[in-house]
């Protein structure tokens, strides 16, 4: 029986839809995210197949893929990295993800308006009267050069730019940047400014302990002003520096950040490249009604200020049914379902899905949580005996196993929610969140949130052991500490 006639034969006898509990959810989800058993798959195979991966700490990834691929190993990911066979681009929620390349041109546009309406939205007051499109198509004149630019360099150009428009017979400097490496090299300077994804400088490697909390001011002595004989340099008006390099770099112009940032143990700063430039395609264009690009090849209007985060508000002003929206609904699903509508949009930050979600209604099953709620999935996916093991997984930190939920319910208990939010590593027990984990004076510490059994505390320690194998490089970690 199809699940559209499933469905109908639900509506015509009036049987409840299915419930399922914490348990069922949950080890749904871990079969879902290869957390059961690992998956015999490529890196890029992982990497879509989990619809991305969350990477604003670049050496995470890693680690999460460590748990989820049977024989994995640090080169493989740098190679998909190198081999552009993924690539490290805002996206979902506005944070850094790490997809593949067919994804991320597939899926920008969509994302496109969202993007643009969160840093709007974070930077009110600074963009208020900032022209979308004029800086748009200056920051895309800038990087038509196809060089590899940090956001301090580009915002730098834009701004020499902008001043030549305002001040006629002004010479416009040469911004390309120069490089201090051989032709063909990754450029491995540190970028000066904090990374844009998430405010902190990087971890020199995957064994640091995390980052402190973000600070809102760069490190060092607070700046002095100039001497009375020596006028302050004058910016050109309009916004902060860093507020129009996020503005460019994470909203008006798909960007890649290129290797060798992500790459395993190394320290490097962010390089942007249009996504075009770095995969040799254009993004694709969101389709319209007679499948031809929306406004002369730019999917969303730049001067889209709907509040929505979507450009229509979740209206469906082409009548096509929202056929990359779709696609972000079957995915998502086979990564993450059972799931409701309110933990799509928490995965992906879009608003305005409920015209996809309509059009593959008759697509999918339907069951209830325990607190009522819908729960769409696909009909053929995944959903082990709630009573199947877990085995112990080590997660690194914001990984979407927790954080692509609206209610997380399913794998972390009320009281730890922070956890996920706060950058913390954390240890999967019996499916659920029962410990972080940090690396700290070459010693490989888990911190249990509740009382461990004999058994739990053996299969935490095994597989510790071998997280500190794949860590370890030079005899870095030299112990394992299982607090009680």
């Amino acid at each position: 029986m199809g699940p559209g006639r499933h469905r109908a034969l639900q509506r015509l006898t009036g049987k409840a839809m299915t419930v399922l509990d914490n348990r069922a959810l949950n080890r749904a989800a871990l079969a879902r995210q290869h957390l059961l058993v690992r998956g015999e798959l490529s890196v890029p195979e992982a990497v879509a197949h989990l619809c991305g991966l969350q990477a604003q700490e670049p050496q995470e990834p890693f680690v999460g893929l460590w748990s989820r691929v049977a024989g994995f190993r640090p080169g493989l990911l740098d190679e998909a990295l190198t081999g552009r066979a993924v690539v490290r681009t805002h996206l979902m929620r506005r944070t850094v993800h790490l997809v593949t390349a067919a994804d991320a041109l597939a899926w920008r546009s969509r994302h496109d308006a969202m993007l643009r309406q969160r840093v709007l939205g974070t930077y009110r007051r600074e963009l208020a009267d900032i022209d979308l499109a004029e800086v748009e198509a200056t920051g895309r004149a800038v990087m038509a050069d196809g060089q590899p630019r940090t956001m301090r360099e580009l915002v730098e150009a834009v701004e020499e730019r902008r001043r030549a428009v305002r001040e006629p017979g002004r010479p416009v400097p040469d911004h390309t940047p120069v490089p201090d490496h051989p032709p063909g090299r990754p450029h491995t300077a540190a970028e000066p400014d904090r990374p844009v994804e998430d405010g902190r400088p990087e971890p020199p490697h995957a064994l640091r302990e995390l980052p402190p909390a973000v600070q809102h001011h760069p490190p060092g002595p607070p700046p002095t002003a100039p001497p009375l004989d020596r006028p302050a340099r004058q910016h050109p008006p309009g916004p902060p520096h860093r507020v129009l390099g996020e503005l460019l770099v994470a909203a008006l112009i798909p960007m890649a950040q290129l290797p060798p940032r992500g790459l395993w143990r190394r320290t490097a700063g962010v390089r942007n490249l249009p996504l075009a430039t770095w995969l040799g395609r254009d993004v694709d264009p969101l389709p319209t009604g007679d499948g031809g690009p929306a406004r002369d090849g730019h999917p969303v209007g730049a001067a889209d200020r709907t509040g929505s985060g979507d450009p229509a508000g979740g209206a469906d002003p082409a009548g096509n049914g929202d056929p990359v929206g779709q696609q972000l609904v079957r995915r998502y699903l086979a990564a993450h379902g059972p799931a409701a509508t309110a933990d799509l949009r928490a995965w992906c930050g879009l608003a305005g899905l409920p015209v996809a979600v309509k059009a593959v209604r008759d697509e999918l099953v339907v069951f209830r949580d325990e607190r009522g709620r819908e729960l769409l999935d696909l009909p053929d996916a995944p959903r082990p005996d709630p009573d199947t093991p877990a085995p112990v997984r080590f997660l690194p930190a914001f990984d979407n196993a927790v954080l692509g939920y609206h209610d997380r319910g399913r794998i972390i208990d009320t009281a730890h929610l922070g956890l996920s939010v706060a950058g913390h590593r954390m240890v999967l027990v019996d499916g659920r969140v029962t410990a972080t984990w940090t690396v700290r004076d070459h010693r490989l510490r888990i911190s249990p949130l509740r009382p461990l059994t004999g058994t739990e505390r053996e299969a935490v320690h095994t597989e510790a052991e071998d997280l500190a194998a794949f860590l370890n490089q030079g005899d870095e970690i030299e112990g394992i500490e299982l607090d009680t």
